[in-house]
């Protein structure tokens, strides 16, 4: 009796580990199919990227690289330092993207070596800070501001005498 209890033990701990094990997996796997890891030039050049596949490719804008191109097209050169990508963008370009500019460009190399991306990323440092507001939208802010946040020492307005 003794030995069939430990029996029936050792089972359902069996059964237990199993799905531990399973469940784990599952998780590894999913968790590696949504990591999104860029390649850099030097990786295509090495042969690291395989041509063909989407991937996405990070580095640097190379000053005076890039040109507009037909239908929101944007052409510019990507470095690590080391080697050189072409890009050809297709779509809206970010606010933030410029000359010099850290940037994750996503599509696919074509046999020109070419990367035709359609999804373009720009880095950008811990600092940022978004531009200066518009003179007139200054203005209104600051109305507003006195409008509704008079301090509490400041002289009371015109009153009303019968």
């Amino acid at each position: 009796m003794l030995k069939a209890t430990n029996n029936r033990r050792f089972a359902f701990a069996f059964i237990i580990l199993i799905w531990v094990f399973l469940g784990a997996w599952f998780v590894i796997r999913a968790l590696d199919e949504n990591v999104s890891l860029y390649f850099t030039p030097t990786d295509l050049k090495e042969g690291k990227a395989v041509k063909g596949t989407r991937m996405r490719f990070g580095g640097y804008v190379k000053p005076g690289s890039s040109q507009k191109l037909v239908n929101l097209t944007l052409q510019f050169v990507m470095t690590d330092g080391k080697n050189e990508l072409t890009v050809q963008y297709s779509g809206v370009v970010p606010d933030l993207f410029r000359e010099g500019q850290g940037v994750v460009a996503g599509g696919y190399v074509d046999g020109r070596g070419i990367l035709m991306a359609d999804q373009l990323l720009v880095k950008h440092d811990a600092g940022y800070t978004p531009p200066v507001l518009p003179t007139g939208q200054e203005r209104l802010k600051e109305s507003v501001k006195d409008l509704f946040f008079k301090p509490a020492n400041s002289e009371p307005g015109p009153t009303h005498q019968p």
